[in-house]
């Protein structure tokens, strides 16, 4: 009995450890993407806000 109860906990164990694993790998994936989204979206904003000064500076130069 000892031993088959032994083996249960052992084999939950390991099954335990490999869905942590998973889960681990998952959030490191998520959070890589999310990392990677909100930067594009800084560098679109940059891009925005140069295109925003060009046509600033293009509206002074028609104002001259």
């Amino acid at each position: 009995m000892e031993d088959t109860v032994r083996a249960c906990k052992t084999c939950m164990n390991t099954y335990f450890q490999k869905e942590m694993n998973v889960l681990i790998v998952t959030l490191l994936i998520v959070s890589n993407a999310m990392r990677r989204l909100k930067k594009n979206r800084h560098l679109q904003h940059d891009l925005c806000d140069e295109s925003y000064d060009i046509a600033k500076i293009s509206l002074k130069e028609q104002d001259l």
